[in-house]
């Protein structure tokens, strides 16, 4: 742990594997930072469960802060970046291709005034096992296998966020806001937004919510509060197009 990397271009290509693991970075613990810097990240692209080509393999650290400018690409992967505490990604970008299993992970993740893409992944493109926190940014997400964004709260605030998931796109265990953002959520066979037990908080935004395959556009197990909003929520017949199972404010 403590790696830091500051001002410098890197390279990295994984190959030969022969169906082996294999990091691109592996970083065992602590706090860990990459500041103004280039960094690209190739490795195959293998279809197994049993191996992981990972490009930044934080499952030890404490913490991962992408800042100042940095540039983080990783045309094709397993695992884009896998940290098992906190992943910031401030002031920087990060360009996700093709992943097998995930494309961004974290015990928390925040993204601030910052870039995100993971462009395909049959797993999911972005995870967090307690809150995805996402301000003054841009994040694209898809997944062809599950949901595009799953975490346990989300915020989103002054941003832009397009998710394109198998299952829910976005899947909240507990609580999401949305704030003076605009909203893209589209999943190809539920819904479009669910949030399994929290509320769902919508101020000031433009929310795309939408299930092709014909289930509700957004459900809530808790409070649906709308305000000052444009929500789209597409619908067909005996299906509710927004749903929440407690309160339901549009102001």
């Amino acid at each position: 742990g403590g790696l830091t990397v500051r001002d410098a271009n890197i390279r990295i290509t994984m190959e030969n594997l022969d169906n082996m693991s294999g990091y691109g970075i592996d970083i065992c613990g602590g706090d860990n930072e990459i500041i103004n810097s280039q960094l690209e990240i190739t490795g195959p692209f293998l279809g197994n469960e049993d191996q992981s080509v990972v490009g930044i393999n934080g499952t030890g650290a404490n913490s991962l802060t992408i800042s100042n400018q940095s540039h983080i690409t990783m045309p094709t992967i397993g695992r884009g970046a896998d940290v098992s505490g906190k992943l910031t990604l401030s002031d920087s970008t990060m360009e996700i291709g093709s992943t097998y299993q995930s494309g961004i992970s974290g015990g928390n993740v925040e993204i601030v005034n910052a870039r995100l893409t993971a462009s395909e992944s049959s797993g999911l493109a972005m995870q967090a096992n307690e809150k995805i926190t996402i301000v003054d940014s841009e994040v694209n997400v898809k997944s062809t296998g599950t949901n595009a964004l799953l975490c346990g709260n989300l915020e989103v605030a002054n941003s832009s966020l397009t998710a394109n998931g198998y299952w829910p796109a976005l899947f909240v265990t507990q609580n999401t806001v949305i704030r003076d953002s605009s909203v893209h959520a589209e999943s190809s066979a539920d819904v479009g937004i669910f949030n399994r037990e929290g509320n769902l908080e919508i101020t000031g935004s433009t929310v795309n919510a939408v299930s092709n395959a014909g289930n509700s556009g957004i459900l809530t197990k808790g409070d649906l509060t709308i305000s000052d909003s444009n929500i789209i929520s597409p619908g067909n017949a005996g299906v509710s197009a927004i749903k929440a199972t407690g309160r339901f404010s549009v102001t």
